[in-house]
């Protein structure tokens, strides 16, 4: 109970398996009860076990409430239970192909333990044979494993997999030990049919064969470790020269938190420009609240006190833990807000932006908060009541289109399942008048791009015309097919979909951009439906910034799968005078026939960069009806009192027009 307990503590997860350990030990005690004994003599080991573990609750319930801690520790559950469910949903079934048998046995060996637990349960019993302790046992450990296992099913990437392999490894074990033993008895028995088996065992030198089978099983592990006993080996063999006596590099005498390091590898001339524009606007230690999850660069480097509890902003999901960090951002009032940043930090990750993630505590903050400045590519923002005393800003920092300088606000399919307000269909709105204007076609290709050397992603896939670079993205999509072809799992999300607009009659290629910032261009599979993608390559390619990149043969490997025209049109959103995006908080749209698998974009200038942009898609599931809570993305309320804005939209379906409402 005490290793239970402590578990319990160090790892929260592990409450999930008190009950898978505690039930099969009051079933075993049950099963052997004798009708006329006591319950105190029928169930010792549950007794002791109750009183053990009760001990220990209270203990540590005291212990809480004499350091004030109790309501924190019980919203730790309340909050994290249900903030994970299904985060950032990958199906799973695009890694069960290709030949990394080792994921595959990971991710389908633990459903061949449970049903062979089950079958052995029901035989057991249908047989009405005797249990043993190694019977349940292997009930316990695959009522653990199979509580464990939704992590993988919400999202099947590789991490996740291994992960909820991990906690099935003792009922693997004891599954190995239960054949085993079995192809033991199996084999002394065939052994005892033999003739003459006691001359081949005395020849052998051996008085008897009892584990065969487990002997061969550990020979065949063994032999399987060979790299990494090889590993160890090499390095318990190094020289003392391979090890450094001293530290390489000494310590940055301004951030003496930062011990030795690598040269190179912490800007800290950044971080020591953060500090000096913290202590100009906070002072020297008032609490800075970290919108952009770097609490090492924050908290540590720079010993700032964090602005709520929340010290790690990525957490705060559940609408709780977002009325909790409000609550204690109203106590606080820290004068900086860190919103987003481009080089230290965590602004997005499973693909879904911070201020998406937390976007009650992000409406929040645009409504007592607004943009000071940026600090290479770390944008603050100043409370409201502290801009008209507010020091002037540095030379040499910007503080133009701030509202605009974070990456796109990307939805992805969010609208199609969010739990929307009780009162939406109630709340105030307004009708916008729209007028709709078809456009060229977008053209969508698919396929695949790996640096030659590492079988890693590369950088970005560039479409260029006329060797200017028209349109980029960044390969994130699973090709399993890809992993199988390197017998790779470096090559796990090398594939891509970039959407090319407005080319006209420009024959148009794609580039990879690979680290050392040269680009190789990709060509087109054998067979496939190129289009206006061409294979022309330039000798230089130069991006939207101006930049020239270096064209290098063969440094990058890829294929152009499939190259389709995507229908595309633009509604203009005439804004009436005095209206101001920043009043309204959701997007309504609805169309005459069903949206399909449709992708907007909302922007308030079509040709500005995608830090203007709010993107989202639609699903069949809304039919011909979505709300969209823009009112989390900064861009909107950067829109402010734009007179229009612009919406695209691409799809399989013909466009048709829609009408748009703005609501509170």
């Amino acid at each position: 109970m005490a290793t239970l307990f402590i578990g319990v503590i160090l790892t929260p997860e592990e409450l999930l398996f008190v009950p898978c350990l505690l039930i099969p030990l009051v079933l075993f005690e049950a099963t052997g009860r004798v009708r006329a004994q006591s319950m105190s003599t029928s169930f010792p080991r549950t007794w002791r076990c109750a009183v053990a573990g009760s001990v220990l609750v209270l203990a540590w319930i005291g212990l809480l409430v004499a350091t004030s801690s109790l309501t924190a520790f019980i919203d730790y559950f309340r909050v994290f239970s249900s903030g994970h469910d299904l985060e950032g949903g990958l199906p799973s079934a695009v890694y069960l192909y290709g030949r990394h048998y080792m994921l595959i046995f990971a991710w389908t060996v633990p459903v061949v333990l449970w049903l062979a637990t089950v079958w052995r349960v029901v035989a057991k019993l249908r047989m009405r044979r005797a249990w043993t302790v190694t019977d349940w046992v292997l009930m316990a450990a695959a009522a653990i494993s199979v509580t464990y296992y939704p992590k993988a099913l919400g999202r099947a990437d590789i991490g996740h997999i291994f992960e909820t392999f991990s906690v099935s490894v003792p009922l693997l074990l004891l599954w190995s030990v239960v054949l085993l033993s079995d192809a033991d008895r199996a084999i002394r028995s065939a052994i005892r049919r033999l003739p003459g088996r006691n001359d081949v065992q005395s020849r052998l030198g051996l008085r008897q064969l009892r584990h065969v089978a487990t002997f061969a099983a550990l020979a065949a592990v063994l032999a399987g470790t060979t790299t990494q006993v090889t590993n160890v080996a090499n390095v318990l063999g190094r020289p003392a020269a391979a090890f450094h006596p001293v530290i390489p590099v000494a310590a940055v005498s301004t951030l003496p938190r930062l011990g030795y390091t690598e040269p190179g590898s912490v800007d800290a001339a950044q971080i020591r420009e953060l500090q000096s524009v913290l202590e100009r606007y906070a002072g020297p230690s008032a609490p800075i609240f970290d919108y952009s999850n770097e609490p090492g660069i924050l908290n540590y480097l720079l010993d700032r006190t964090p602005g709520t509890r929340y010290y790690y902003a990525a957490v705060v999901q559940t609408p709780l833990a977002q009325q909790q960090d409000i609550a204690e951002l109203q106590k606080s009032r820290p004068p900086v807000v860190i919103f987003s940043n481009t080089t230290f930090g965590l602004i997005s990750y499973d693909g879904i932006p911070q201020a998406l993630r937390s976007y009650d505590l992000s409406t929040y903050l645009y409504a007592h908060y607004r943009p000071l400045l940026d600090v290479r590519g770390q944008l603050l923002l100043l409370r409201d009541d502290l801009s008209a005393s507010a020091p002037p800003v540095p030379a040499g920092l910007n503080t133009t289109g701030l509202y605009f300088d974070t990456p796109a606000c990307t939805f992805g399919d969010i609208p199609n399942y969010f739990a929307l307000p009780a009162d939406i269909a109630t709340r105030p709105r307004l009708r916008i008048p729209a007028t709709q204007q078809p456009r060229d076609p977008i053209i969508s290709v698919t396929g695949w791009a790996v640096e030659a050397a590492t079988k890693a992603p590369v950088t970005q896939v560039l479409a260029v015309a006329e060797g200017h670079v028209v349109a980029a993205t960044e390969p994130s999509q699973a090709r399993a097919d890809v992993i199988q072809k390197f017998h790779s799992l470096a090559a796990a999300n090398s594939g891509y979909t970039i959407d090319i607009e407005g080319t006209g009659s420009e024959p148009i290629d794609l580039y990879a951009l690979n680290a050392d910032g040269s680009v190789t261009p990709l060509t087109p599979t054998p067979g496939s439906q190129s289009g206006a993608v061409g294979t022309s390559p330039s000798t230089t390619v130069i991006t939207e910034g101006g930049q020239s990149h270096p064209v290098v043969m063969n440094a990058a490997i890829g294929r152009i799968d499939s190259v389709t025209t995507v229908p595309t049109d633009v509604t203009t959103i005439h804004l009436p005078s005095g209206v101001s995006t920043t009043s309204y908080h959701w997007l309504e749209l609805n169309g005459p026939a069903a949206f399909g698998n449709t992708s907007f974009t909302l922007t308030d200038d079509l040709g500005a960069p995608v830090g203007h942009t709010i993107d989202f898609n639609t699903l069949p599931r809304v039919h011909n009806h979505v709300y969209v809570g823009v009112g989390s993305c900064l861009q909107w309320q950067g829109y402010g009192a734009a007179h229009q804005l612009y919406l695209k939209r691409s799809g399989a379906k013909p466009p048709a027009a829609i009408s748009i409402t703005l609501v509170k």
